[in-house]
């Protein structure tokens, strides 16, 4: 993909706990595992065994990311790159070819899925250890989503250098987070999420805490009806966390944190589209140095910003903030001039009385260099433009064998992304509490639909001669690329950096 660079803008269990507690008085108003075509076949393409016509990608990088379209502060993370292959085959909770098998198995490594549907985690399920890249994209059409229950949880904890993409996270009648990662014991470092796609948290859809959680990029993430958003770094132990990136991400119907931000160093919410918040949008903890930049949100429901502009930003002024925000747009007529003074969307945070704006003393004028690599930065109006006409949020695409695309958002994504193209105004009511009667999702259709949906029968599966040589590259595309089937994957054949599976993988983000 070519890139215009249009624009260069050079958060203990303890502490997460009484964060929610803090929060929750304001407003009511976790099996250990280390690592050193058939179905529903109206939308699955064919593999591409009859096609020469395979997607190359014979542009050679320029600098080495995580893959071509990775930014932001985790952006270098190389996760498996040229390790073992690992085939996910069933959708099994446990046992060979599962994906609990898959993440045991010695590092680095890359796991790739030769089926999709829905794994339902029936334990918890802890990924430790570090170099590992988990290739959702590689799933047939149909993708990847993992659903966990009251008695089981999708964990990560004391994890470095680390790739996930294009992975659904769908919880079943939970209280719990659906997606946290926890470094209480060692790190969370060097970790990229990338087109995730989160819905139905109990608690928080998105939570990264530790003794150091640092270099972490979360981009082009959909997150949706979930009791709050995300929290990156701890509510209390603020210098554990920093270098953390939160980009291009769309909200859907959830309440707040989005994000709360813990650090006492650098953090950047950029290009987020937040669609029908209830309570606040941003808290920040700690001597953070943020850059909160062209976001857009989008009021839904509301007319107002409540008393005193309740329903913004907030922050505690007994922190050192050091805060720049500029850009930034609230529809409906609620604040539509980016160049005005985006501190008028910052309020001193004081047990939910929040009737004051931030002093002055909280910002800088000036914008901090964007962490990670140089990133094309949109407008406000731009990031929300770009989520109506042409979407590129959430685990939306699949791979073929020969390296075409196929866009394959699921029904909870397509229905999410149907209410914001309705324009301004556009939203779905909704309530969130801490049990089922207080959610309205849990009456939803699409909810009941997917719950009706979970099957450990997949979705679509790959051919028996998709990967012979189970090196993760489909065969067509190998003998495209290469001529024949001798090469591992592991090389990297043009010397630009990738390995050989990667050039595959990462045709997601070739245009």
């Amino acid at each position: 993909m070519l890139l215009l660079l249009v624009l260069f803008l050079t958060f203990n269990s303890c502490s997460k706990d009484s964060d929610i507690f803090y929060e929750s008085i304001s407003e009511e108003i976790d099996d250990n595992i280390g690592g050193g075509n058939s179905g529903e076949g109206g939308q699955e393409q064919p593999d591409g065994s009859g096609d020469d016509s395979a997607n190359k990608d014979d542009v050679i990088s320029s600098e080495l990311k995580a893959f071509p379209t990775a930014y932001g502060a985790g952006a270098y993370a190389t996760g498996g790159r040229g390790g073992n292959v690992y085939h996910v085959t069933n959708l099994n909770n446990s046992g060979e070819g599962s994906f609990r098998w898959a993440l045991g198995q010695p590092r680095p490594a890359t796991i790739v899925f030769d089926v999709s549907g829905t794994i339902e985690l029936t334990s918890w399920l802890t990924v430790t250890g570090r170099d590992l890249t988990i290739a959702g994209q590689t799933a047939p059409v149909g993708g990847i989503t993992i659903t966990t229950t009251n008695y089981s949880r999708f964990l990560f904890d004391e994890v470095e250098n680390i790739i996930i993409r294009y992975i659904r996270i769908r919880m079943k009648d939970s209280p719990s987070v659906a997606l946290d990662v926890y470094g209480n014991r060692g790190v969370a470092r060097n970790l990229m999420f990338d087109h995730m796609s989160i819905s139905y948290g109990g608690l928080q859809a998105f939570v990264i805490r530790g003794n150091e959680s640092r270099y972490v990029t979360f981009q082009k993430g959909l997150i949706a009806e979930s009791k709050t958003g995300a929290l990156f770094g701890d509510s209390q132990d603020h210098h554990f966390s920093q270098d953390n990136s939160f980009i291009n991400n769309l909200f859907y119907n959830v309440s707040h944190r989005l994000p709360n931000s813990g650090s006492n160093g650098r953090v950047d919410h950029i290009n987020n589209v937040i669609q029908n918040w209830k309570f606040r949008l941003s808290f920040v903890n700690g001597d953070i140095k943020l850059n909160q930049i062209n976001n857009y949100y989008c009021a839904g429901g509301r007319n107002s910003l409540g008393t005193g502009q309740k329903n913004v930003n907030a922050l505690n002024s007994w922190h050192d903030n050091q805060i720049y925000t500029a850009g930034n747009i609230v529809d409906k007529g609620l604040f539509p001039d980016p160049d005005a003074d985006n501190r008028q969307l910052w309020v001193e945070f004081d047990a939910g009385v929040q009737t004051d704006y931030a002093p002055a003393s909280e910002f800088v004028d000036t914008p901090y260099e964007i962490l990670g690599p140089p990133m094309p930065i949109k407008t406000a109006r731009e990031a929300y433009e770009e989520i109506v006409n042409n979407p590129d949020v959430g685990a939306n695409a699949s791979l073929n064998g020969n390296g075409t695309i196929v866009y394959s958002p699921d029904a909870n994504d397509r229905e999410y992304l149907e209410v914001v193209a309705g324009g301004e105004g556009s939203y779905e009511p909704y309530t969130t509490g801490n049990n089922g009667s207080d959610r309205s999702f849990y009456f939803e259709q699409r909810y009941i639909n997917f719950l009706g949906g979970i099957s450990s029968n997949p979705i679509n599966s790959r051919s028996y001669d998709y990967d012979t040589d189970f090196d993760g590259m489909p065969d067509v595309w190998e003998r495209s690329k290469f001529g024949d089937l001798s090469r591992n994957g592991k090389e990297d054949h043009d010397g630009d950096g990738y390995s050989d599976l990667e050039e595959f993988l990462n045709l997601v983000d070739v245009d």
